[in-house]
């Protein structure tokens, strides 16, 4: 189960500022003004970039479009984001 807060370090993500809400880098938008914002009670997470890339969602989106698969939601997560729009491969059914 993964924490928001370790897995933006894992993945260099610079941060600043003190839970629950927090300032980071968006690494989709190459900002380098801390306008990602994220809360690390919810997941939730918003590029303020609307210019640029504008993205939103919650930790599975946030893991899923920074290429890797997501690994769930650990308690310091207190709601339960929504499925994703797109499908997941059945790894089962692909062997």
């Amino acid at each position: 189960m993964a924490n928001v807060l370790d897995y933006l370090d894992r993945k260099g993500i610079k941060r600043r500022g003190s839970p629950p809400q927090i300032e980071a880098c968006c690494p989709f938008c190459e900002d380098t003004e801390y306008k990602l914002s994220v809360n690390a009670e919810t997941g939730l997470w918003k590029c303020w970039h609307a210019n640029r890339c504008g993205k939103s969602g919650n930790f599975w989106r946030l893991q899923w479009d920074l290429g890797d698969e997501p690994d769930g939601l650990d308690g310091e997560i207190k709601r339960r984001p929504k499925a994703y729009s797109r499908p997941i491969e059945d790894k089962k059914a692909a062997a």
